[in-house]
């Protein structure tokens, strides 16, 4: 669980610097939709603690959409602006952030498996797959 978390905030200040340096390009407005999408992602893929690689994944994602979309509808109701392009940024942040942190793990993991054993082995979703 620290292990994530250390990567949930590398991944946040990652992004937050990566969105300043292409500023001209993307929106201020649109920025803060990836930021919040990062953060709620990483969040909602670090709670619920699932074995399941694809699990969690989902659970990331999924909470960056129910926020873009409850963002949006509370746009609609008359104290914002709508935009679909907000949402779109907000589960941009998530996806990308859930990606990043998949990707993380998995090399973590090949990293212990190497440390742990002679040979090289890989496991997705509890199947092993021998890399010698």
């Amino acid at each position: 669980m620290k292990k994530m978390k250390q990567i949930l905030i590398l991944m946040t200040v990652l992004i937050f610097f990566i969105g300043k340096s292409y500023g001209q390009t993307i929106p201020k407005d649109k920025q803060l939709h990836i930021y919040a999408g990062t953060v709620v992602s990483g969040w909602g893929y670090i709670i619920p603690q699932s074995k399941n690689l694809w699990a969690q994944a989902a659970y990331g994602v999924g909470s960056s959409v129910v926020a873009g979309a409850g963002k949006e509808l509370v746009d609609l109701g008359g104290f914002g602006t709508p935009d679909i392009k907000d949402f779109g940024a907000t589960v941009i942040g998530g996806i990308v952030t859930v990606g990043v942190i998949t990707a993380v793990r998995g090399i973590l993991n090949i990293n212990k498996h190497k440390r742990n054993n002679s040979s090289f082995r890989l496991v997705v979703n509890n199947y092993p797959i021998n890399l010698n």
